[in-house]
């Protein structure tokens, strides 16, 4: 496959996200009894961790200060050179003492000058033992019995509920409360049956979609640093298997809905950069709608702030080139030279569907491409499928060109695009090669960037209505 120019990723250009108003920070650990010699202090952010800062043991104990390094809001760590590690919030504090034994980090942990840290640790405390209690009754299974292990598991299993819905309600600002509330499964209420239940299950799917973020707050971006498995993977879910089969307008629908939803400056520019992002690379056809609508709503209006003017501009202009490449947009019409020196022009291409292909004879991709489709081709009839090929060179002398589709023997309409009436590496956005846009009879985009071998089954989808572009 060969490239043309290479776009920039979103993520590469825009402003780290990391900013914040906050200054330094001087966080101490005292660990008794400590064998170790240095520490690490590291984050969370989104699905990776980070190693931040390095402390060697002083008499003060292990102490991570910087003056020029800013920390934002969410959950920290500290872990020695085994991997042992003990979490900690970043929150109102930003200076503060830490202070354990080796036998039991989180145990023995006093905090000082950090009171969202020690209500944390006391929390940890409280669940800790429950956890203890249930590795004995464990222990003890066989000896006490099914029945009697199940009714003590049951009341361990209500009072770690009762603890955490007692912190929520006492402390409903902390971020141990935002973490709690995300990770809470969405129950779906009952409905009424009426006797349809296809109807059924898709009021309650709405619903699901609707309410799926009920528990996610989007106005505290102390969840953008926590472990994958808070918000994470509760954020990723919605997109990759929630909305999977969704059309692109309904993707859009939700795009707006998740967006208004973030009132703090850090979550709302990561969910706009994410979402923008995520269909910027999407492989789905159709999607890269999503990517062009975004650009329009929040990059091309000034909303996505944190990106410079220049960056700014180029997505734009990417996203307009795009626009007149989405399924159901017409395509202009253009003309190039055959091998004989005669000009085609794609509109009079007489059949259901265009195959309009882009290729070139120095491609290796396109080698591995070009014997499927004319595979299709020449079995088209076979398959009842009324279709037409426009195949426009890219690039190559035309003695390379014509010695190609001498070894190809191709049946339909070759030209070489290095002569022609518009400039279509331009508007089609020809980057690599091969590219292939299907048509309709009035030369309506309907499918695009399909392999060779699934030409065939994607017409049939359309031609049985199992697909609308």
């Amino acid at each position: 496959m060969k490239k043309k120019r290479i776009y920039i990723s979103l993520w590469v250009i825009a402003v780290c996200l990391c900013g914040s108003v906050f200054g330094q920070y001087r966080i101490i650990v005292k660990i008794e009894n400590t064998k170790d010699t240095i520490l690490l202090l590291g984050n969370y952010y989104l699905d990776n961790t980070y190693a931040i800062d390095t402390a060697r043991l002083t008499k003060k104990g292990f102490v991570f200060e910087k003056k020029d390094k800013q920390l934002e809001d969410g959950i920290y760590f500290f872990t020695n050179t085994n991997g042992k590690f003990c979490e900690f919030i970043i929150s109102q504090s930003r200076s503060f003492d830490l202070t354990t034994d080796d036998a039991d980090w989180n145990g023995k942990m006093k905090v000082r000058n950090s009171k969202e840290n020690e209500i944390y640790f006391q929390y940890l405390k409280a669940t800790n033992d429950l956890s203890e209690k249930v590795k004995v009754i464990r222990r003890v299974k066989d000896s006490i019995g099914d029945a009697e292990y199940n009714r003590q598991y049951d009341m361990l299993r209500m009072q770690n509920d009762s603890v955490k819905e007692a912190f929520a309600q006492r402390y409903p600002d902390h971020l141990l409360t935002k973490v709690l509330n995300c990770t809470k499964p969405i129950i779906v209420p009952a409905f009424e049956f009426k006797g349809d239940s296809i109807k059924y299950e898709e009021e309650r799917f709405v619903w699901y979609k609707e309410h799926f973020f009920d528990n996610v707050d989007f106005s505290c971006r102390g969840l953008l640093r926590t472990p994958k498995g808070v918000f994470f993977s509760v954020y990723d879910r919605f997109w990759t298997e929630v909305l999977k089969y969704e059309r692109e307008d309904t993707i859009l629908l939700y795009a707006d809905k998740v967006i208004a939803k973030c009132t703090d400056s850090m979550m709302y520019r990561y969910v706009v950069h994410n979402i923008t992002e995520r269909y910027l690379k999407s492989n789905v056809m159709g999607q890269d709608k999503v990517y062009v609508e975004m650009i329009k709503k929040y990059y091309k209006t000034g909303k996505a702030w944190w990106m410079p003017p220049s960056s700014v501009e180029s997505e734009v202009a990417r996203a307009e080139k795009w626009d007149n490449l989405l399924l159901g947009k017409t395509v202009p019409n253009f003309a190039c030279p055959d091998t004989s020196g005669i000009w085609h022009n794609l509109y009079s291409l007489n059949a259901k569907y265009k195959i309009l292909l882009f290729w070139s004879p120095e491609c290796g991709h396109c080698a591995v491409e070009m014997p499927k489709i004319i595979e299709f081709y020449n079995n088209r009839d076979k398959q009842n499928i009324n279709a037409e090929v426009f195949s426009v060179c890219t690039e190559g002398s035309t003695d390379e060109w014509k010695k190609k589709l001498q070894q190809y023997k191709t049946k339909w309409t070759d030209v070489y695009g290095m002569e022609s009436t518009m400039d279509w590496r331009e508007y089609f956005d020809i980057e690599t090669t091969p590219q292939i846009y299907i048509l309709d009879t009035d030369n309506k985009i309907i499918g695009k960037k399909l392999a060779g071998d699934n030409i065939e089954g994607y017409l049939k989808a359309v031609d049985e209505g199992r697909f609308i572009p």
